[in-house]
């Protein structure tokens, strides 16, 4: 996926906000400066975009600094507390961060993958 704060028109060029550019590091590619995404931003814009497959995000979480992946998930929002929070918990690690985050919010947080029942609050949403 490539990503870009410029407002062009390119085929297949993802464009995000400027306040989403964090959790990137600079390297040097083929005489180039390229921006490449943290394994715990790749995930939280995964979940943010939904179009990876939940068995993916698993494995991801699995490289993931736990502390640093919950720390981008409560800069992202609720919904992606919830989900972060649902996906680390199906990895079986508990995250006492995005509850408290969370509090007694009651909102539901819907996404297109397929899940199991859980206290997180996320139900699939059918299409």
């Amino acid at each position: 996926m490539v990503a870009t704060f410029k407002n062009r028109s390119l085929n297949d060029i993802e464009l995000i906000k400027i306040s989403d550019l964090y959790g990137y590091k600079r390297d040097r590619y083929n005489g180039f400066d390229i921006f490449i995404a943290e394994p715990e931003k790749a995930v939280i814009d995964s979940i943010i975009k939904g179009n990876t497959p939940l068995d993916e995000l698993n494995n991801a979480i699995k490289i993931c600094d736990i502390s640093k992946l919950e720390r981008y998930a409560v800069r992202s929002g609720k919904k992606v507390s919830r989900i972060t929070g649902y996906l680390l918990e199906m990895n079986e690690i508990e995250s006492e961060i995005l509850r408290d985050f969370l509090g007694n919010d009651r909102n539901i947080a819907y996404t297109y993958y397929e899940v199991k029942k859980n206290n997180w609050m996320v139900r699939q949403r059918f299409q």
